[in-house]
């Protein structure tokens, strides 16, 4: 019941915003699968009593991260798609838009679109499909064969449930009765984990990387907000949680960025020891100008499930200039990882002595300047070793959590 509920709320969230959100069916990992005629499985539907099988799907919704499309089932079958790297939902609606159930496989209630079989042209085939209460299930599971992730994966993401179950309610934040998405006042929330590491490599000499056990992860709660939900007096707060809130959260701090028409504020709770304490699910007031208070539900994912330590040995050329960066790829433990079962995005940025932003390559939000390759970037500008003092590469998981690991100069 409480599963259902999530998602009927999500489902009316959805549905109600603007379509600009809507992307088309063009791009992406496909994603197609048939629903049989006869489906015999039943599931009552709480707000009305009627009963539904999944013969009744009219409609496909898909949503990942902030975007979502809806495709139309016709002749019993279906086709959509969604962005590799991605964590990506499908929600089955009749013609009314009523919820009947969601995908499942392997105990996942999101396919992610990670170590795909063919790249970015694996077709995801799920074949038939038959509906167990309001749980979808594939006569063709892609987990270990479309999607090649293991069992000790499937643990590991099952982690991310608890972020679409805040997003959904995450709706409505400013209580209105108005979605935010329809009235122009969404606001995206996001963990940041930042830390250090060690000195990252040179050529031919290795990165050195301090024992594990001594990492110190920094927590940044992160919101972004748009043009209509922009304080006046640039006056921002966050309390919480319900029932038990901080006295330590401070301001991290706060960006406006012309080119979106959006600012981004972050939150951290400093620690007497000076790093930045992390931040327990529940409710949260996030405060405007002290007069806009948005509700807002947290969820944070442990840094421990999607933290890869990237590796980075810088390469130069015969004039001290860095030309390209290998990066390897490794979990806490020193296992060796593939960078594409965590990391959808990747950004280098360079700083001198004074911490100054020297050069960036990447983006992790800027969809036009994306790295096609997190092993080995190539430089478009060569950059002065000497200049040199610092690399932060940063990463986003694929829910959108931000990484930020910091390298030193040997």
């Amino acid at each position: 019941m409480k599963k259902a509920i999530f998602f009927l709320a999500l489902i009316l969230f959805l549905i109600s915003c603007h379509k600009d959100n809507n992307r088309g069916n063009g791009n992406g990992i496909v994603i197609k699968g048939n629903i049989p005629a006869n489906s015999p499985a039943k599931r009552s539907m709480s707000d009305s009593g009627n009963s539904l099988t999944l013969a009744d799907a009219k409609n496909v919704l898909i949503f990942y991260g902030e975007q979502y499309s809806v495709s139309e089932i016709k002749n019993g079958s279906f086709s959509t798609n969604a962005p590799m790297g991605t964590a990506a939902a499908l929600i089955f609606l009749d013609a009314n838009n009523r919820y009947i159930g969601n995908l499942n496989v392997s105990g996942l209630n999101m396919l992610p679109l990670v170590n795909l079989s063919n790249n970015d042209q694996t077709v995801i085939d799920l074949s038939s499909l038959n509906l167990d209460s309001t749980n979808v299930i594939p006569a063709n599971n892609p987990i270990g064969s479309e999607i090649m992730i293991t069992q000790q994966d499937v643990t590991l993401y099952k982690e991310l449930g608890s972020y679409f179950e805040a997003l959904a309610k995450n709706i409505d934040t400013d209580n209105d009765g108005i979605p935010d998405n329809f009235s122009g006042k969404e606001l995206m929330v996001n963990t940041v984990f930042n830390l250090s590491v060690g000195k990252f490599g040179l050529n031919s000499t290795s990165p050195s990387m301090i024992d594990t056990s001594q990492f110190v992860v920094n927590y940044v709660v992160r919101f972004k907000g748009f043009k209509s939900l922009v304080p006046q007096n640039l006056n921002v707060s966050l309390t919480g949680p319900e029932g038990n809130p901080y006295n330590d959260i401070v301001i991290n701090n706060y960006q406006y960025n012309d080119n979106c028409g959006c600012f981004n504020v972050g939150f951290n709770r400093q620690s007497q020891l000076g790093s930045m304490l992390p931040f327990k699910q529940g409710i949260y007031t996030f405060s405007m100008d002290g007069i806009q208070n948005h509700t807002i539900s947290y969820s944070s994912i442990n840094a421990k499930y999607f933290l890869v330590i990237a590796t980075p040995t810088l390469n130069t050329d015969s004039q001290g200039n860095v030309t390209s960066v290998s990066i390897d790829y490794m979990l806490p433990n020193k296992t060796e990882t593939q960078p594409s079962k965590f990391i959808t995005t990747l950004m280098l940025m360079f700083k001198d002595s004074n911490q100054n932003q020297i050069y960036q390559e990447g983006s992790i939000f800027e969809t036009t300047n994306l790295l096609p390759n997190f092993k080995n970037v190539t430089l478009t500008t060569p950059v002065k070793l000497s200049d040199i003092n610092a690399l932060v590469i940063s990463y986003t998981d694929l829910v959108g959590n931000i990484y930020n690991i910091g390298w030193q100069k040997p």
